[in-house]
């Protein structure tokens, strides 16, 4: 058995799946396609993540540091629809990839709510820090696998990877 593992934004699993081009995916977003199954598989909290500053609080950053926006599907629009009524001063820059956001962060660039899997690594190499919330509380970040045919091959996935995550 062949397995070949192919990264894609969350926009384009749902297609793929569709298509036939894979078999199954994981998605921060469920599938658009009426042929296809979406299953929540995880959810967690978003943090507000920013650089390693001294005493500072959502409103010092949100009035201090450009928000990169934008690169997390799911939860950005009524977020930041939220924090343009309450902070008329915000801005904004639109960065596609966490990964990349996580740099600007760390480069002191800007801000970010991000899932908070998405930045242990960076807490723990002290490259950026979380900050309390008062918006990140009200969102979360959904995970789905997407599913159309079930192959024996996207059977042992899935078995796999549910039971990898209620290890975590």
């Amino acid at each position: 058995m062949d397995v070949h593992v192919d990264i894609a934004k969350s926009y384009d699993i749902g297609e793929k799946v569709s298509s036939g081009i894979v078999d199954i995916g994981l998605a921060r977003m469920p599938s658009a396609y009426a042929n296809t199954a979406s299953i929540v598989v995880d959810e967690e909290p978003i943090v507000l993540a920013g650089p390693i500053v001294e005493r500072a609080d959502e409103a010092f950053l949100l009035a201090n540091y450009r928000l990169l926006t934008h690169n997390h599907p799911g939860y950005w629009e009524a977020l930041l629809k939220k924090l343009k009524q309450e902070n008329s001063h915000l801005k904004t820059m639109t960065v596609s990839q966490i990964e990349v956001t996580k740099r600007f962060i760390e480069a002191g660039l800007g801000i970010s709510y991000l899932p908070k899997s998405m930045v242990q690594g960076e807490l723990l190499n002290r490259k950026l820090n979380i900050y309390p919330s008062a918006a990140a509380k009200k969102q979360m970040s959904t995970t789905y696998l997407i599913e159309k045919v079930v192959t024996d091959e996207a059977k042992l996935f899935k078995r796999f990877f549910l039971q990898h995550d209620e290890k975590d």
